[in-house]
């Protein structure tokens, strides 16, 4: 299978401390990668740097063939990848569903939320249909972002990040402070995007998240790759 992303030789370091130590890293079109480990290992990192958050010392990131380094995080969307944060990053102020319609509008920029919808620059139809789609309570998609329980905030990201119809989505422990209730809604979700053929980097605690929902699960120790291994499900 041809692989969109290619990492290659990744490394950050951070005064004393060697996040990323030539990392690499290859992603398939529709395939999904759990990256595990301790507090520490550069999942976080790594992940960051994907998503153009964090620039590295040396290395090279490609995407397509488009080479990711000489990009911003806000052109990210246009080349069809998405970020989830570990907080959901949402404009409060906002309602819930204008916080998925607003999505392409402002390409992946939050500060200018606000001026677009107040130019009524969203799709309420696809922004519905989408948070439908990740179990969103129908009746709370008029409710201000601020007054949404950290649950419902996660919905509301996932639904905003698949209106700007990615091929890729970066994840960052989306199951974090989640019950096992809501994590295990967070599975089902993970397994539709993965229907809908999207390729999903996934950095994630919780071992049976990845087991469940990941085609390959890769091991990060003081920055390196300590353990690689396909699932059962591949």
């Amino acid at each position: 299978m041809k692989a969109d992303l290619h990492a290659r030789a990744i490394s950050k370091r951070y005064t004393s401390w060697m996040a990323l130590n030539h990392m690499s890293l290859t992603v398939s079109s529709a395939e999904a990668v759990g990256i595990i480990g301790p507090n520490g290992s550069g999942k976080s990192t790594l992940l960051s740097i994907l998503a153009r958050t964090t620039d590295p010392d040396s290395g090279t990131l490609l995407y397509r063939d488009d080479n990711l380094l000489a990009r911003r995080a806000s052109d990210l969307v246009r080349l069809g990848i998405s970020r989830l944060f570990q907080l959901p990053r949402l404009c409060n102020e906002l309602a819930a569903i204008e916080n998925v319609g607003i999505a392409n509008a402002v390409r992946g920029r939050l500060g200018s939320i606000a001026r677009l919808a107040s130019r009524k620059a969203i799709s309420t139809e696809s922004a519905r249909c989408q948070l439908d789609f990740v179990g969103f309570p129908a009746d709370k998609e008029s409710v201000i972002a601020a007054n949404l329980t950290h649950f419902e905030r996660r919905l509301v990201e996932f639904a905003r990040a698949i209106e700007q119809k990615p091929n890729l989505f970066l994840l960052d422990e989306p199951t974090s402070g989640l019950t096992d209730t809501e994590t295990e809604h967070i599975c089902l979700l993970l397994e539709g995007l993965r229907a809908k053929g999207i390729a999903l980097v996934l950095v994630e605690h919780k071992s049976r998240v990845v087991e469940r929902c990941c085609d390959r699960i890769i091991e990060m120790a003081a920055g390196e790759i300590s353990l690689q291994q396909t699932t059962a499900r591949v």
